[in-house]
């Protein structure tokens, strides 16, 4: 992970902060959720400190949050896939820090990918299947139960 020194605004390259994670959407799927996190650390002489971290759920990954925002697109580099800020939230009452953390989200082709999906619809199934299925929720005792 780079490190930025002597700084309280630290800016990357896009070179040296890009990760690539493979989706499985069966795993999505299963797990009832798909999401981001991006847990932020302040690391110096004494050790490293905690600064809070954001969960970015896959339904925020290209659409617009408020009125009026415009949906983003998949692409890393196409035109409206934008950057966006949000807070860093903190687990810890004790530490009083603040933060934010601006990120760009992007869907690309794996080079050996067979089945050349567009992002619209893998993006689509991916918040299907992010969204926890009734047919799947286990049976409670109640009415008609034993």
């Amino acid at each position: 992970m780079p490190v930025q020194r002597r700084t309280t605004n630290p800016m990357y390259a896009p070179a040296m902060v890009t990760f690539d994670f493979l989706l499985y959407l069966i795993l999505v799927e299963h797990l009832g959720q798909g999401s981001v996190e991006a847990v932020v650390w302040d690391k110096d002489i004494l050790g490293k400190e905690y600064l809070g971290k954001v969960v970015v759920r896959v339904e925020e990954w290209f659409g617009g949050e408020g009125e009026g925002e415009r949906e983003r697109e998949f692409g890393f580099d196409a035109e409206r896939n934008i950057l966006f800020t949000l807070p860093l939230g903190l687990t810890c009452a004790s530490n009083p820090l603040q933060g934010r953390i601006t990120i760009k989200l992007s869907l690309v082709h794996t080079p050996d990918m067979q089945n050349l999906k567009e992002f619209g619809s893998t993006y689509g199934e991916l918040i299907k299947r992010s969204r926890p299925s009734l047919v799947l929720a286990p049976p409670t005792q109640g009415v008609g139960t034993i």
